[in-house]
């Protein structure tokens, strides 16, 4: 790993964090009144922050950057990076749309909440990906 990049590690995985909690907040004030929130008792009432899914949804924007997967900096290890940014896209829009169907079918804030933080995470990587492809070495 490389110490140089800790500060953007860091930085990352805290503002994704920092965005889905106020996605939360944003979603758990205004979801108040809707059907899907006002069930029958035997429910709980305030439904559980997803911290894990959500920390590994922020882990994946460095997961990339973080395992190498090469010994030392070479020209050819750039399109490694590449695609593995690209497999980030496609995972996050997997389980942003799985958080979606399961919203639909289950109507619970949980998913709903996943679901929007995974098309966060999607943007984010999509955009990681287009400054990656713009750095290209060749």
């Amino acid at each position: 790993m490389n110490l140089e990049m800790l500060p953007f590690f860091i930085i990352t995985v805290g503002l994704h964090q920092l965005g889905a909690f106020v996605i939360w907040a944003i979603l758990e004030g205004s979801t108040r009144n809707f059907g899907f929130r006002n069930r029958d008792s035997s429910e709980s009432i305030e439904p559980p922050y997803p911290l894990r899914i959500s920390l590994l949804f922020s882990i994946s924007l460095i997961l990339p950057f973080v395992i190498p997967g090469y010994p030392i900096p070479d020209v050819g290890n750039y399109g490694l990076l590449l695609s593995r940014m690209l497999w980030v896209v496609l995972g996050t829009v997997l389980a942003s749309l799985y958080f979606g169907g399961r919203f639909i079918s289950e109507r619970n804030l949980n998913h709903l909440h996943l679901a929007i933080v995974g098309m966060i995470t999607l943007a984010v990587a999509l955009f990681f990906l287009i400054g990656i492809g713009a750095a290209s070495p060749v």
